[in-house]
């Protein structure tokens, strides 16, 4: 950074990503090359309403103890936030599919793990499905502790 200027924006972010043959690229979820998401969410933070923003700082600050902490920690995190921001159903509940459309891209089994973690620690009460609930086999989730 040149000391005599001030900081601009660019000189927080990472390198801009080099355009790269598709079969080259590190894939996530959904398909779309780390870099390429990346990318995309900067341009999405910027064009959020303020609201979002002041949101979007503070899940920054907990993504990254997530981050330090490990794996676990930003599956259980991720998951956490998912559910609490999913309107539960009149019973208060909000059906397991629901939380996997949330976060879709994300493996059952990561979602199954986290839920797993989440009740044991007290955050949520893992339910039996209700009759007629789509995906009947998964069940439901009570929260307990917002994030």
């Amino acid at each position: 950074m040149d000391s005599f200027r001030d900081p601009r924006l660019s000189d927080y972010l990472p390198p801009i990503p080099e355009r790269v043959a598709r079969e080259d690229t590190l894939v996530s979820q959904g398909g779309i090359a780390h870099a390429e998401r990346g990318e995309r969410l900067l341009l999405d933070v910027v064009r959020a309403p303020p609201e979002y923003l002041r949101g979007v700082a503070a899940a920054v600050e907990y993504a990254e103890r997530w981050h330090e902490q490990g794996p676990l920690a930003l599956e259980n995190g991720i998951v956490h936030l998912a559910i609490s921001r999913i309107s539960p159903d009149r019973h208060g509940e909000i059906p397991i599919c629901w939380i996997e459309r949330k976060l879709e891209g994300v493996p059952s089994f990561i979602v199954g793990r986290a839920l797993r973690h989440l009740a044991r620690d007290g955050a949520i009460v893992l339910l039996p499905a209700r009759e007629g609930d789509v995906g009947a086999h998964l069940g439901r989730v009570q929260l307990r502790r917002p994030l």
